[in-house]
């Protein structure tokens, strides 16, 4: 099946591990990117049959090798230079050699965290050669307390006050920042501590929004 586009996209993806982002749904539902198609392996072990047809994981130019763009169902893929990672800390062998061989951009978390040049070298870049910015977010991605009820908690994440102060940030300077969204969220919340820093990340860009539409 091919997926017209009508414009170009970029995608800024906060998850703490390439195979936990594996896949973005634009707000229409049509447009995907599919980074990887291996399941995450936890104890940083991969299995041959996880990488596609019984190919080899050691040998990521192998047959077993997956497309880090086909399957999702957008036609043609979207470009390595519009996809920009952010916060990926838990990577095997494999998913390693398959960011390091794309030209797909990252930024630490350290980055996330103090809103340094390098991520808005980033998104200038990206408000250049794009038409749209997504955010999506991984609630993988923060900082363990906060999404205690997640299966994959990864040390080192950065808080929801610290993403809401980007996503303000990106909303107020970038007039191609079209949409965030947010995946898997904890089925658990006790406390509600998931749910309130969905909502502060949320506020974070609305405030965002609306500083920009007030420059209008």
């Amino acid at each position: 099946m091919r997926v017209a586009t009508t414009s170009l996209v970029a995608v800024l993806l906060l998850a703490p591990a390439l195979a936990q982002a594996q896949r973005y749904t634009g707000p229409d539902g049509r447009l995907r990117v599919a980074l990887a198609r291996q399941p995450y392996a936890p104890n940083g072990v991969t299995r041959p049959d996880d990488h596609g047809r019984g190919g080899d994981p050691a040998d990521p130019g192998g047959p077993g090798r997956a497309d880090p763009h086909r399957g999702g169902g957008l036609e043609p893929p979207l470009r390595d230079e519009h996809v920009v990672m952010a916060g990926v800390r838990l990577t095997d062998p494999l998913e390693r050699r398959l960011l390091d061989s794309s030209r797909i951009e990252q930024i630490s978390v350290d980055d996330l965290r103090n809103l340094t040049p390098a991520v808005f070298a980033q998104l200038d870049r990206l408000s250049r050669i794009t038409d749209r910015i997504y955010v999506h977010i991984d609630m993988d991605v923060l900082d363990p307390r906060e999404v205690m009820g997640h299966g994959n908690r990864v040390p080192n994440g950065p808080s929801s006050e610290q993403l809401a102060r980007l996503f303000e940030e990106i909303f107020r300077r970038y007039p191609t920042a079209s949409a965030i969204g947010f995946a898997t969220i904890p089925a658990t919340d006790e406390g509600g501590l998931s749910l309130a820093a969905v909502n502060r990340m949320i506020a974070g860009a609305v405030r965002g929004v609306m500083a920009r539409e007030a420059r209008r």
